[in-house]
């Protein structure tokens, strides 16, 4: 409710301007300038714990003064008027305590003279200009101090990880875990060369009876929706592409392995997922191979295989085997494996992405990290998950997606360019992504 005091029937002078809430401005009006403005001056009573902009008259033109307590870093600007009303500068400041306002409507403003007018104009400009920088500073202000809490946090998590990762019951298990067959080592390291030998990598699926006899198992199994049996290596590319040969060996080869669990499983046709989006994206951004990105994708969450075995072992630390970051224990896995650490370095790398900015990591390998980071946000989309990326607009911008949203993206972007290819995917991620595209 507002309370109009209106304005004093008694003679406004020079001498009881202060009166009138003016001493803060008077050295830069005449005299005559201060008294012609109080003399259209309105106060209004505000109440206490309410936004400002609400508590002023409709036909409120220019805020002159204010005396009392507001919720805002920047009281002395606004207090220092005159400033024009506008939503952008008031609309988030409310009264802490009752307050008094001195303003000039709009039927006041035009009372004035047209050069006293102007130099309203011109002062409230000033104010705003004031205004500006000083949240400009504070902005900054507390852009440096997130960014050294963020760095701080980095560090600790860092910090914690290496201790957790070295730990003797770690290291138990993953010396445990079987090394992946050499045939399937050489192809990974093959394929993520910085020259990929196509040529020389299908002679080591074709060469090798049981990466061969591996793949022609699982692609006729039903997983795919192939219309024809699939008899050699060569048909086999020609189905479903080499991309989709090379995932299926190595997927295929990890499997054997790790061992055979629902969880295993489950997490094993996600990377499936994560390792094909990968491609996608790193195709329609075009700042990674795409058969880089498809290999990360498709090693990148093995930590969580890792993860849940230690915690089978070791019950009674579950709670703290839960704090060690799965891309830490995966990269630990993949280190220990001799796998190239073009691939290790990424997958560890992704492990900091929720306290990291772009700026703060690697330039060297920053756009595979993207590029993975957010293909595992669109994962997480595409199975109605909560988002992990603090920052994945921030990541996203890097790779030149002018989409906000991610999930408008993987709609109107990815998702067709998928489908238009479901002969090379698996069944049961093609259902996926038709089931997603139906809803809304």
């Amino acid at each position: 409710m507002l309370n109009l005091l209106g304005r004093k029937k008694t003679k406004i002078t020079k001498d009881n301007l202060k009166l009138h809430g003016l001493s803060s401005i008077q050295s830069e009006l005449s005299d005559v300038e201060s008294v012609s403005i109080a003399q259209q001056l309105v106060t209004v009573s505000l109440v206490s714990n309410s936004r400002l902009l609400k508590q002023l008259p409709e036909d409120c033109f220019m805020l002159m003064s204010l005396v009392g307590d507001l919720q805002s870093v920047d009281d002395a600007s606004l207090v220092n008027g005159p400033l024009i009303i506008d939503t952008s500068l008031l609309g988030e400041i409310q009264t802490k305590s009752e307050c008094r306002a001195s303003l000039l409507t709009i039927a006041g403003f035009h009372q004035l003279t047209e050069p006293l007018q102007r130099k309203l104009i011109l002062m409230a400009n000033k104010r705003l200009f004031e205004r500006q920088g000083l949240l400009t500073k504070q902005a900054l202000d507390l852009e440096d101090e997130r960014q050294r809490i963020a760095a701080k946090l980095l560090e600790r998590h860092l910090f914690n990880q290496k201790k957790l990762t070295n730990a003797e019951f770690v290291k138990n298990i993953i010396s445990r875990i079987p090394k992946l067959p050499v045939s399937s080592l050489e192809l990974l390291t093959e394929l993520h060369s910085d020259s990929i030998n196509i040529k020389k990598a299908t002679e080591l699926v074709v060469n090798d009876p049981s990466l061969s006899s591996l793949l022609l198992k699982t692609i006729n199994s039903g997983q795919f929706r192939l219309r024809e049996m699939v008899v050699d290596v060569a048909h086999a590319i020609r189905m479903v592409g080499f991309n989709g040969v090379y995932s299926i060996v190595i997927s295929q080869s990890i499997k054997k392995s790790l061992p055979d669990t629902p969880e295993f499983r489950k997490i094993a046709d996600k990377s499936i997922e994560l390792s094909n989006i990968a491609f996608a994206l790193a195709r329609l951004t075009a700042r990674v191979q795409p058969s880089h990105a498809a290999t990360i994708g498709l090693l990148a969450q093995i930590g969580m295989i890792v993860r849940s075995l230690l915690i089978e072992q070791n019950p009674k630390l579950s709670n703290l085997i839960e704090l060690i970051n799965e891309y830490h224990l995966g990269a630990k896995l993949l280190a220990a494996w001799r796998l190239p650490y073009s691939i290790t370095d990424v997958i560890e790398q992704l492990g900091q992405v929720e306290y990291a900015q772009p700026n703060a990591m690697r330039s060297s390998t920053l756009d595979m990290v993207a590029v993975i980071h957010i293909a595992q946000c669109m994962t997480e989309i595409l199975h109605r998950q909560p988002v992990s990326g603090l920052y994945a607009n921030e990541y996203s911008g890097l790779l030149g997606i002018e989409e906000s949203n991610l999930e408008v993206y993987l709609r109107k972007q990815l998702i067709p360019g998928l489908l238009s290819q479901s002969a090379l995917l698996p069944k049961a991620f093609i259902e996926r992504l038709e089931v997603f595209t139906q809803e809304r």
